[in-house]
């Protein structure tokens, strides 16, 4: 684990060095992977599950000064051994709050519902973690790099007492759509926030 922060560390500080203008404000479609660890069981007995997860998302963000707030849902599928042991597919909503360290890189932190379909049931949980969204230049696309801890209620499949949680790191990309979706002027692929309008247009100074 300690190797995989360092990793996304590194990548995080390389794209954020080098300058690029972004669009926060608007929605975006992203495609991701992620390695899952998962627990299950009650002290001093515990059962590790660990695999790998692909999914899709739709989100859409709104920024406000250096401050960006947006909303997350995302459908994953459980891939190799995760899928051997039963597990399906996950449902995520969340939301999210993060500062721009930069004009192109924003820290966030989130948290929300998921629930995982099991060959036993569906499980509901509730889930939070941080992440590092930055833009790459030239481009209408973002990286996204998340880690998210999920406390999953074992209850769900009559494992009453039982504690279940999971921990994933996500890789995700993103392409983002600018202010013309939503009627305003601009390019659908905005490269920049749009100007704000100016209140009662130009006047002259009269002497």
């Amino acid at each position: 684990m300690k190797m995989k922060s360092m990793i996304m560390g590194a990548i995080g500080l390389f794209i954020s060095a080098f300058p690029a203008s972004a669009q926060w404000s608007g929605c975006g479609l992203g495609a991701a992977g992620a390695i899952w660890d998962g627990n299950l069981g009650s002290a001093p007995i515990y059962i590790s599950t660990s695999g790998t997860v692909a999914g899709l998302s739709v989100d859409c963000n709104v920024k406000h000064q250096a401050f960006v707030f947006g909303a997350e849902v995302g459908y994953d599928w459980m891939l190799g051994d995760l899928k051997d042991l039963g597990f399906d597919n996950k449902l995520f909503v969340i939301g999210k709050i993060g500062v721009l360290v930069s004009p192109a890189a924003l820290l966030y932190a989130h948290a929300g519902w998921a629930q995982l379909n099991h060959a036993v049931g569906k499980v509901d949980g509730w889930q939070g973690g941080i992440g590092h969204e930055f833009k790459i230049p030239n481009s209408p696309l973002y990286l996204d790099l998340r880690y998210t801890y999920t406390d999953w209620d074992a209850g769900d499949v009559g494992l009453t007492g039982a504690d279940a949680n999971s921990h994933e790191v996500r890789f995700g990309i993103k392409v983002r759509f600018g202010p013309g979706m939503f009627g305003n002027s601009g390019s659908i692929f905005a490269d920049t926030e749009p100007e704000p309008k100016a209140v009662g247009g130009d006047k002259k100074l009269m002497r």
